[in-house]
């Protein structure tokens, strides 16, 4: 006869894994954008891709092209000009005024201008110093922080205007095994406010929302799922369905053993 306790093991055994299918995560959470209603089955959305603006900080990568090489390398190089991280870019910064000082001209206000538009103002300007100019300006040193369930957390730089919450998120490695895709947080600073934004990237409207596109300064922090996932690990739902019958099976041969 078997011994009362290996029953009571079993017992034991079959509720321990009753316990963690019970709180595995279902595999449609795990993923990103998903129908979840008929509007959901378009394929196109609309979100104007809109100019960033200039702000206060900003960092402004402002190159001087002229026939006269020499004086045009006055407006490059002179004292004061900070250098831009990692490229090497000479940069100049925006005030708190919206101003950046420029060689010889002094004082330019460009806070809430385009860069087309700034190019046209320092261009105009210039012209009444040197003639037949040409400008190159751009924002450098953009940077946001991702933290949270993703797989490299840490504070990352980009060169372009602005870029997608996928492509944020792919500078971090992605999301890790725990990261819940329905609740990210994306934190902006908008002049004095600071904005916390909830978004779930497995809604397909996410493509047509605010916080689609990621600005400099944005911190993304993913939340943890309420519960572990199987679907990142070894076992498959096949695999747990046939340990479970083994172990009924088990329990009842048991069972009937000791009556």
């Amino acid at each position: 006869m078997v011994p009362k306790r290996y029953y009571t093991t079993v017992v034991y055994i079959l509720l321990i894994f009753l316990f963690f299918m019970s709180s595995c995560v279902p595999q449609k959470k795990l993923r990103y954008v998903q129908v979840k209603n008929d509007k959901d089955k378009q394929n196109t959305y609309i979100n104007a891709l809109t100019s960033r603006r200039i702000n206060i900080f900003d960092e402004l990568y402002i190159k001087v092209f002229s026939i006269d090489e020499k004086t045009a390398e006055i407006f490059s190089y002179e004292s004061g000009i900070q250098y831009g991280m990692n490229i090497g870019l000479i940069s100049y910064t925006v005030d708190e005024n919206g101003n950046i000082d420029f060689p010889f001209i002094g004082q330019i206000y460009l806070k809430d201008y385009t860069l087309k538009e700034a190019k046209e103002i320092i261009q105009e300007e210039l012209s009444q110093y040197l003639p037949n100019t040409s400008i190159n300006i751009k924002f450098v040193n953009n940077s946001i922080s991702v933290l949270g369930e993703v797989n490299r957390q840490g504070r990352y730089e980009f060169f372009d205007e602005k870029i997608n919450i996928f492509d944020a998120l792919a500078l971090a490695g992605g999301l890790d095994r725990y990261g819940n895709r329905e609740n990210v947080i994306v934190i902006r600073r908008d002049d004095e406010k600071v904005i916390y934004n909830y978004v779930d990237l497995t809604d397909k409207n996410i493509v047509s929302g605010e916080t689609f596109y990621i600005i400099p300064e944005d911190v993304i922090i993913v939340e943890p799922l309420p519960a572990k996932s199987s679907s990142y690990g070894n076992i498959t739902y096949t695999t747990a369905l046939q340990t479970l019958t083994t172990m009924i099976t088990l329990l009842l041969f048991i069972r009937n053993y000791n009556q």
